[in-house]
């Protein structure tokens, strides 16, 4: 399979001192908790379902912001300017939220995951690569960004827990069908052990199933990891409407 391979040095964005500030995500995470409900659903699993993107929203943005500030920006000298930043940009995403205005549009999924990778890299200090394989076609549909959010929280979880030199994300849509699989050579878990937390549940696994997807995760300890999400976002060729 001919890849089109997006890998460049890591660009990390500094404010003064050694912080490193996140970049406002204005698709993936701003528009990741929420999606029109199927007026045809039941009403209690539409309102399951809406709490769960609620919940992932809030785990994506506000909790990010939250553990970014708690942390002192991560970094040994605290840049106050840029942890005031992002404070204000958590804010405003917020306010936004509870106001009900619109984010705006997103674009494809391989738009997506090439704003939601170049956002990661400025923040980890492990080489994130990009690969692009066969793609049939590129709907913007409200699988497109579920899938892109769902790989921002598996880039943080990557950064936050792997120990990783080096993290792939590869994508492919074949048929209409979306995969999207993220790789890391990290510490790696036992599955088993692991209780699925509101950012595994909810910000990956929940999220994609929700809109029609599955979540596979492979992973062993000392062996890192592997997580792939299948969403088909198209009908396959001679499929009937």
């Amino acid at each position: 399979m001919e890849t089109n391979t997006l890998s460049r040095e890591r660009a990390h964005t500094r404010t003064g001192g050694n912080t490193v500030r996140p970049r406002r995500d204005t698709r993936a995470d701003s528009l990741g908790g929420f999606s029109h409900c199927d007026p045809t659903m039941p009403a209690a699993e539409a309102l399951l379902r809406e709490r769960e993107r609620t919940f992932a929203w809030l785990h994506d943005t506000t909790l990010q912001a939250l553990e970014f500030l708690a942390a002192g920006g991560y970094a040994d000298d605290p840049d106050s300017a840029a942890m005031t930043r992002v404070a204000a940009e958590a804010a405003d995403a917020l306010r936004a939220m509870i106001e009900g205005e619109l984010p705006p549009g997103p674009g494809s999924l391989v738009e997506e995951l090439h704003e939601v990778v170049e956002m990661e890299r400025n923040l980890a200090t492990h080489d994130i690569v990009l690969e692009i394989g066969r793609v049939d076609c590129a709907p913007v549909v409200a699988g497109t960004i579920q899938l892109a959010a769902a790989t921002a929280e598996a880039l943080r979880n990557a950064r936050k827990h792997a120990q990783a030199r080096r993290v792939l994300v590869s994508c492919e849509i074949v048929d209409g069908m979306a995969s999207v699989v993220i790789t890391d050579d990290g510490v790696g878990f036992d599955p088993a052990a692991v209780v699925r937390g509101a950012g595994l549940r909810y910000s990956i696994v929940r999220r994609v199933e929700n809109e029609g997807g599955v979540v596979a995760i492979e992973a062993t300890p000392g062996r890192g990891s592997r997580i792939t999400m299948r969403m088909r976002l198209a009908k396959a060729r001679g499929q009937r409407p």
